[in-house]
């Protein structure tokens, strides 16, 4: 999982699995594939995905909120 924005480049999650079935996960900042990649690309309609400075963590941390006009089955308009 993660996010691509023109603003803000990408931010991508990855999980690995060896053949053994033992995985790990974390943050990919820089890799080659040499066999296969599977990635999934979708859309979230409706939204909208913003990055927020938080005080207490000092990260830009990502705020999803809902776009005015667009139905929503949550009652909350943000979602963190």
């Amino acid at each position: 999982t993660g996010t691509f924005s023109r603003e803000d480049g990408c931010h991508v999650h990855i999980s690995l699995a060896d053949a053994e079935g033992n995985a790990v996960g974390g943050h990919l900042i820089d890799g080659v594939v040499f066999t296969t990649c599977e990635l999934v690309l979708g859309t979230a309609d409706g939204v909208e995905f913003l990055r927020k400075m938080d005080d207490e963590t000092g990260y830009n941390e990502l705020e999803v909120r809902q776009l005015q006009g667009c139905a929503s089955t949550l009652d909350e308009k943000i979602w963190r």
